[in-house]
Order: structure tokens, then C-alpha cells, then sequence
């Protein structure tokens, strides 16, 4: 009997160190589930400020307008992941900005446009190109737009090139604006040729490559945002090759030309 209590007796300690360590993970468990608590309130958190922001772009001057569109680029740049749901609602708002020709307010719109092309999912950002492309080239539709916003609307569509490619992005783009992109495509060809004549008239042409390689990785690490980057100021110059030409009769108001 003393035996069998000892026996006993030993298998409530196990029982009681088993249950010990139970005890023990429960404190781990709790952090883990207050993290993902944490993470998903952040989330809702960001998205209700989101919202909040948005109402000021149906605001009553250009200025409320703009500097609601430029902290909703911003938002969706470091929030992507919690806010790309959001943006459908938000880009028919965009559109209409983007036909208002108040300077201050088509640079918000377009560097917001310059956000999404790099923030929103490739399979998503692609579906809404027939609307996206036309809308961030309007601007463009007449001289003086043009002479303001021409690099860039042109910018915002390399990024859609480069997410989407130059097949999805054409079939999008007005006739009007055609030339751009065949001066876009013609651009890239003879970059990639100076590339490779570089490479390949470079003893150190591969490391070189590498050590661009890597330093673009690192520099992907951490949040890259600038505001001069997505918001610059109004264009100067014509770029090179690129003008506005006379209103032919093949291209109509504003069509361009390639020098």
C-alpha cells in the first residue's frame, strides 16, 4: 500500500508539472494572441483614419482637396497591406480631381496615382487600367496641361509599364496619347542597348551590375517615401525628343510629335 501511494503519489507530481507547464505557455499564448489583437486593431485603426482623411477630398477649396489626397498617398504607401481595400472607393474621387486642371490638386492626384501603381496588387492594378490610364493622361489633353504635368503623368506610367506591361497598358491608353508611348517604348530600347555596350565594354561590367543590384535590395528594406519624389513641382522643361506638336490633322489638339 505504502508502495502503491508512493506510486500515487508520483503520478500527481507528474500530473501536477504537466499542468505546471501548461501554466507556463499561457503567458506565450496570450502575447501571441494580443499581438495578432494588436496587429488587427492597428489595422481597422489605419482604415478609419483612412475613411476619416478621405472626406476631405470632396472638400470646399483646392487646398483642403489636394492636402487630403497627398496624406492619403502617404497613408496607403506605408499602410498598403490594411488599406488596398479602401482604394476602389476612393479612385472615382481621384478621376474627378484629375479633371479639374487646379494645379496644386492634379499633383496630389497624380502622385497619389504614382502610389497606387506601385501599392495596389498587380492582378487589381491591371483590371483598372482602362480607367486608371485615361485618367491620369487627361490632364495632358490640352497645351497647357501638358506643358505643367507632362513628366509626371510620365513617370505614373512607367510604373504602370514596368507592374503591368507595354501590351495591357497601350490597349488602355487614348489615341491621343499614343505617341508617348511609342517614344516610351523607343526610350527603353536604346537604354537597354547603352546597357549592355557598357557591360560588355566593362572589365568589372558584372560587379558592377551586382553591387546596383544589392544596393537597390537594401535600400528596398526600408521605407523609401519622399514627399519631392511623389509631389515635385511643376515641369520646366520639354523632355528631350518629347514635344507637344501642332494640331495635325492626324493627331487633332494636342497630339504629339517625336523630334
Amino acid at each position: 500500500l505504502a508502495d502503491g501511494g508512493g506510486g500515487a503519489s508520483r503520478g500527481d507530481g507528474d500530473g501536477e508539472d504537466s499542468d505546471d507547464d501548461r501554466f507556463d505557455d499561457l503567458p506565450e499564448d496570450d502575447a501571441a494572441m494580443d499581438a495578432e489583437e494588436a496587429e488587427g486593431a492597428m489595422g481597422a485603426g489605419v482604415r478609419r483614419f483612412f475613411l476619416t482623411v478621405l472626406a476631405g477630398v470632396v472638400g470646399a477649396t483646392p487646398t483642403m482637396q489636394s492636402a487630403s489626397v497627398m496624406a492619403l498617398a502617404r497613408l496607403l504607401y506605408e499602410f498598403s497591406a490594411a488599406l488596398v481595400s479602401t482604394v476602389p472607393e476612393l479612385l472615382p474621387a481621384v478621376y474627378a480631381l484629375l479633371e479639374t486642371g487646379d494645379r496644386e490638386v492634379v499633383k496630389a492626384c497624380l502622385g497619389f496615382a504614382k502610389v497606387v501603381a506601385v501599392r495596389l496588387p498587380q492582378a487589381e492594378l491591371a483590371a483598372r487600367l482602362p480607367e486608371l490610364v485615361p485618367a491620369v493622361l487627361k490632364p495632358c489633353d490640352d497645351d497647357d496641361g501638358f506643358a505643367r504635368f507632362k513628366s509626371k503623368t510620365r513617370v505614373v506610367m512607367e510604373r504602370l509599364v514596368k507592374r503591368c506591361g507595354w501590351k495591357a497598358v497601350e490597349d488602355a491608353t487614348p489615341a491621343l496619347h499614343a505617341k508617348l508611348l511609342q517614344h516610351m517604348r523607343r526610350e527603353e530600347t536604346r537604354s537597354e542597348r547603352r546597357r549592355k555596350a557598357s557591360v560588355a565594354g566593362s572589365e568589372f561590367g558584372g560587379g558592377k551590375a551586382r553591387t546596383e543590384a544589392g544596393r537597390s535590395a537594401r535600400t528596398g528594406r526600408r521605407s523609401a517615401w519622399n514627399d519631392q519624389d511623389v509631389f515635385s513641382g511643376d515641369d520646366d522643361d520639354e523632355p528631350r525628343g518629347l514635344a507637344r506638336g501642332a494640331r495635325s490633322a492626324a493627331g487633332g489638339k494636342g497630339a504629339y510629335s517625336i523630334a
